[in-house]
Formats: C-alpha cells, structure tokens, sequence
C-alpha cells in the first residue's frame, strides 16, 4: 500500500491517471497530479514538472496525448516526453510505472498501439516498468468505456461489425492495486493488466443499458463505419472513437496472455446484467 509515499500522476485530469490518483489518496498516499488542467500539464519535454518529480517516491506516467495522428508527431509528443520525464525520474532514482495498453505488441497495426510500444522501449531503458491495462471500467464510467455507457442510453445503439469485438476490462480500483504491487516488487517485462474473461462490444452496451428501456441495436457494416470515423475526422469532429480506435478494436494481440491475479491482486469480473 502506498501509505506515507508520494505519488506524481501524469494524465491525472483523464480518467484512468484520475482514478489511480483517487486510490492513491484513499490508500494514504500523498498525490500530486500533473495533468491539462492542473498546475503540472505534462505533453512536450520542456514542460516537464521536474521539482515535482525529484520530490516524489512514485511516478505513475498516465499521459498520453491523442491528438497527433501521424507517427512523426505522435513521437514527438508522447515518446520524447516520456523519455525526458523517465530519465528524469531515474536521475532522482524514483520508481516509475508506466500504463501502456492491451494495444501495444510487437504487430500492432494502430498507431496508438506502434507509439505506445516506442514508449515501452524508453520505459525499459530507464528502468521503468510498464503495466498494459485492458479496457479500464468501474461504477463511474468514463474514457472508451464510458463512451460505450453512454451510448447505451440511446434508443438506437449503432454497433461496428454488430459489436462483435471482445474486450478485456480491468476495474480501475484493480488496476491501482497492481501498480502498487508492481511498485514494490518491479518488473522488467510488459505486464498486461485485465479480466481473462472476454466481453464483446455488445454485452458491454447491454450492460449499460437502462433497466426496462427498449433498445434496437444496429449492425453497421465495418466498411461504413470507417468512411464515417474518415469523413469525421477530416470535418474535425470531436468523437472519441478514431479510425486508429477501430483499427486497433478490429486487430488485438492475438497471443495476448491474462493471469486472473496479477502480482496476487484478484482482478474482478465485468458485471454483465443478471
């Protein structure tokens, strides 16, 4: 338990660096949030917090910015910063846990997979070690997975492909509990971080859905869905689903490997209705 210790969380304005910050505190940790709305907005390598790191025992590097969507810029923002925060925390010998994703391997056909891979490479070379969460959920939905909460809301639920694309879920409560774990006992390998029970896109919406509204939920063919995310994204409509999104939803880690206790945290199934 992180009791005593202080934390820096990077991406602590978004969901997940949100709810690693909120466990922290709960478990006695002493929290410094850097995010874009906080006094420690971490994105380029010139606005590394540096005070703020050499005066914490943790680091938990959450941050990561959507908004390049080509691999030379993509590196620029997300992998440089890393690099500089990480070798900066190793300069001051703080422990560092950086949060990947499911969508990170060595195949990855997503560019947020590709860079998150580049980041792992940094977090390796300073010593740093790197948990890979799976769809992150709880009951304050937010992030992608919030999203899919939202949308089941709707009268009409479109589903890409029918929603036939499995997920892996980590509660964020569990997911705290490993980095915790992971800080105390590193690791020098990727650990990926989720239920091993799947869930398609489908139950999740399902689940979501308000008790005793009627739903129709829509099959839109994959082709469709990707000229509509294209056509989108070239009118610069704000949507948290990307063409990036969907490759990487269509194209997971097909030798992905879940353990039901990570660092013997017992991870808690996604609570399906019924």
């Amino acid at each position: 338990m992180p009791a005593g210790q202080t934390w820096l969380v990077t991406g602590a304005s978004g969901y997940v660096g949100s709810k690693i910050a909120e466990w922290a505190e709960r478990n006695g940790a002493t929290v410094v949030r850097a995010g874009r709305a906080g006094p420690a907005r971490l994105v380029l390598p010139d606005e590394i917090p540096r005070d703020a790191v050499a005066s914490a025992d943790v680091l938990v590097h959450a941050a990561y910015d959507f908004g390049p969507r080509d691999p030379a810029s993509a590196r620029r923002v997300n992998v440089d910063g890393s690099r500089a925060l990480l070798e900066c925390a190793a300069s001051h010998e703080v422990r560092a846990i950086v949060l990947s994703s499911l969508s990170a391997f060595p195949a990855a056909r997503s560019l947020y997979g590709q860079t998150k891979m580049a980041i792992e490479a940094v977090a390796a070379s300073s010593g740093a070690s790197v948990v890979r969460p799976g769809l992150v959920w709880g009951a304050d939905p937010g992030g992608m997975y919030g999203a899919l909460v939202q949308a089941a809301r709707l009268p009409v639920v479109p589903l890409p492909g029918g929603g036939r694309q499995e997920q892996h879920l980590v509660h964020y409560d569990d997911l705290a509990a490993v980095i915790a774990a992971m800080v105390a006992r590193p690791s020098s390998e990727p650990m990926s971080v989720a239920h091993p029970t799947a869930t398609t896109i489908r139950q999740i919406v399902a689940a979501g859905r308000p008790r005793g509204r009627r739903q129709i939920a829509l099959s839109v063919p994959m082709w469709m869905t990707y000229a509509g995310l294209r056509l989108a994204e070239a009118a610069r409509v704000t949507s948290r689903l990307r063409v990036d999104g969907l490759v990487a939803l269509e194209h997971p880690n097909p030798q992905l490997r879940l353990g039901q206790s990570p660092l013997g945290v017992p991870l808690r199934p996604f609570r399906l209705p019924g």
